[in-house]
């Protein structure tokens, strides 16, 4: 991690790359998407809503595109975790050896 000054632009710049969302955090989110249930898509969609609402365009009534490029770190985090949630609760059991 960088040192950073409180006066210096250049460090707020270096920040501010720290925060962004790279190309590849935002492909594995929109693979991560496609596998998510009803319910986790409407969190998912609350959360942006909630956080981020430039990032969520209606397409219809039953249809939302989200804009990756325009959501912010904390936001992206935040859909990170729920989906992280998703998958670790639909890990397949293992069995028990009897």
């Amino acid at each position: 991690m960088p040192h950073i000054t409180k006066n210096s632009k250049n460090d707020e710049n270096i920040l501010e790359d720290l925060k962004n969302v790279t190309f590849e955090e935002k492909w594995k989110m929109t693979e991560a998407v496609r596998k998510l249930n009803q319910p986790t898509l409407e969190k998912i969609v609350k959360i942006v809503e909630e956080n981020c609402p430039d990032a969520l365009e209606k397409q219809d009534s039953e249809k939302v595109k989200i804009k990756l490029d325009i959501i912010n770190r904390d936001t992206f985090s935040l859909l990170q975790e729920v989906i992280e949630d998703f998958n670790s609760d639909n890990l397949p059991q293992k069995r028990s050896k009897a």
